[in-house]
């Protein structure tokens, strides 16, 4: 396979956190106009592919290797690519205190990831 046909970028790895659901959008790491007009095969020891994305809500600390195959409707392969998903137990405090920049469009104006991100650093349920 020559690297002019990559259309998957995945990085090394995720780091995912016990009881956090992960969701790995297919759109966000193919470089393509369409990326559902090819067969998305991903293989995992935990989660589960969906039509859109690969999601996990792990329950236990480990590495997990991912790899996702991207093939057309001859089953030909056009690309293939691995990383690691990193699961880590929730942290019951901060190790030390940070400060975040939040930058962005009408999400980050409307504190919709924002709140998220606050819920994650602080290990809060609300």
């Amino acid at each position: 396979m020559s690297t002019t046909n990559r259309i998957l970028h995945l990085p090394e790895k995720y780091d995912l956190v016990v009881g956090d659901t992960f969701e790995l959008f297919y759109k966000g790491v193919m470089l393509c106009k369409d990326p559902y007009a090819y067969n998305i095969l991903v293989n995992c020891g935990i989660g589960k592919a969906w039509g859109r994305k690969f999601e996990a809500v792990p329950t236990a600390e480990g590495v997990y290797p991912l790899t996702i195959t991207v093939s057309d409707d001859f089953g030909n392969v056009i690309d293939k690519a691995n990383a690691n998903l990193v699961v880590k137990k929730k942290m019951t405090s901060p190790e030390r205190e940070i400060n975040v920049l939040c930058i962005g469009d009408s999400l980050t104006c409307g504190g919709i990831w924002v709140d998220e991100v606050y819920r994650r650093l602080t290990k809060t349920t609300d």
